[in-house]
């Protein structure tokens, strides 16, 4: 599947990088070997082919340092196929208008979250993958920089769906294993969660 990837970034007209770390055989501190035993580790066959396109975004990405593509494979690794989608929901723009009704509709029914995706909202934030705005969507800070909870003690990642959003790690991840590419049902299901 990362082959196939690069394949067809190279048809594109994209350049793989140049700064050394793929000289002919060299795997730069084992990123492909990683690739190759995080994909066959994945019980569930959809995570794979987002582990595949991590590897061939590596492979053009010149701003992505190695320490970094560790990082983030480690933390591909280890996030299910269900945590990828709700960073692929929270990443899609086009879900901004359903997380604003999903907290107008918390706050004036009382309406609550599953269990399932509130858990995966908090690993995300614990892990720095999905924070918070304050004012400034552009501004995405760490639950931990901004407040723990809002409105008077209500938990924001229970009843405040419109304001979380990717934190730059989480975007970085979301870019490089292409979870843009998640299918529309699979997001929407993290809609329907969020409603609950």
């Amino acid at each position: 599947m990362a082959l196939a990837r690069i394949e067809q970034r190279e048809t594109e007209g994209e350049q793989p990088r140049e700064d050394g770390l793929f000289d002919p055989g060299t795997d730069p501190r084992g990123v492909l070997e990683g690739t190759l035993l995080s994909a066959a580790r994945s019980y569930d066959q959809k995570k794979v082919p987002f582990i595949g396109a991590f590897y061939a975004s590596f492979v053009f990405e010149e701003a992505v340092s190695i320490n970094t593509a560790h990082f983030l494979l480690n933390l591909l690794d280890r996030l299910t196929y269900h945590s990828l989608c709700v960073l692929a929901y929270f990443n899609d723009p086009g879900n901004e208008k359903e997380r604003v009704q999903v907290q107008v509709a918390a706050e004036q029914e009382g309406g609550q979250m599953s269990p399932t995706l509130l858990s995966a909202l908090s690993e995300l934030a614990n892990l720095g993958l999905i924070g918070a705005w304050q004012g400034n969507p552009a501004e995405v800070k760490s639950l931990g920089e901004t407040y723990a909870t809002y409105g008077g003690g209500v938990s924001i990642l229970g009843r405040n769906a419109s304001l979380l959003a990717l934190m730059p790690m989480g975007q970085s991840l979301a870019q490089m294993a292409d979870l843009d590419k998640i299918p529309v049902d699979d997001k929407q299901q993290v809609g329907t969660e969020l409603r609950g």
